[in-house]
């Protein structure tokens, strides 16, 4: 769960508005790349004593293996990562509160200033706190997450019924039905056959070989327990469409035409949510920056 960020909320909801469900196909597939990642490459990982992957490269081959992988994941982040995280959650916080129009803000002013808060917050917590902070915060941010995962459809379904449950889930299911569509075409963003290709491929490198989930990985007791997590990890990546693409659907038969159509999942959150819920998934959204 704690490897969701917040450009998945904003991202994968934008694109089931668009299109429909293939997005999905990203965290389902992986479940193999990962059960592959818990029976070949953890053991060379623990037998091998190395803790990240430039370590194990260090370790198999030399040191200038290791600072140049090193160097090429640092930049990897910097310009590919950190700036879809930061403005993910600059959007969901923008779009679910809004607090600084009275400032006389302007959309775009307003982003920029959630991207040095978050950004400036994230990079306190982390070198104050270290790693055993960012181990608690991705326990209680998984919480979080399956925290509103059970709670959105409860929510979501009764306000599109008009205080009907069962009425808004015989809406969603009925209406729109393209939208519910999970098998990519050639026109969509992840067509069928990128699933067993080049989408193998990144998920293999993603669970492992990337830092942040290796990391994770190996900071278990041992190889049967880091194995175990894994397996538990491929659970959670199945229940993942229910928690995080849910708000998308919804915001397809709440709303005909968005202007900016990145805003969906924050619109759906504050239409749809008590306040407490509200709060909550603000937390998770700001929590959720890895």
């Amino acid at each position: 769960m704690s490897n969701i960020s917040a450009n998945q909320f904003i991202g994968e909801n934008e694109s089931i508005y668009n299109n429909n469900m293939s997005v999905i196909a990203w965290g389902v597939s992986s479940v193999l790349a990962m059960l592959l990642v818990a029976e070949f490459f953890l053991p060379i990982y623990f037998r091998t004593g190395a803790m990240t992957i430039p370590d194990y490269l260090g370790k198999r081959y030399d040191h200038s293996t290791k600072r140049l992988v090193s160097i090429i994941f640092l930049c990897s982040y910097v310009v590919n990562l950190l700036p879809a995280v930061l403005y993910g959650g600059a959007v969901a916080l923008t779009g679910m509160f809004n607090f600084l129009q009275p400032l006389g803000l302007t959309y775009w002013q307003n982003i920029w200033f959630m991207v040095w808060v978050i950004g400036l917050t994230g990079c306190a917590y982390s070198v104050l706190g270290g790693l055993r902070a960012i181990s608690i915060s991705d326990t209680v941010l998984s919480i979080g997450l399956l925290t509103i995962g059970i709670a959105f459809p409860y929510f979501g379904f009764k306000y599109l019924g008009n205080g009907d449950w069962f009425k808004g889930l015989h809406i969603l299911l009925s209406e729109h039905k393209e939208h519910l569509n999970s098998i990519g075409g050639s026109q969509d963003e992840i067509p069928l056959n990128t699933i067993f290709t080049g989408m193998f491929i990144m998920n293999l490198y993603y669970w492992g070989m990337e830092q942040f989930i290796v990391r994770q990985a190996l900071s278990a007791k041992s190889l049967s327990h880091s194995q175990k997590g894994m397996g538990l990890a491929c659970l959670g990546k199945l229940l993942c469409p229910f928690i995080i693409n849910i708000p998308g659907l919804v915001g397809v038969h709440l709303y005909d035409k968005l202007e900016n159509t990145a805003e969906v999942f924050p619109l759906v959150i504050k239409d749809t949510l008590p306040g407490v819920m509200i709060g909550l998934t603000a937390a998770v959204v700001l929590g959720a920056r890895n």
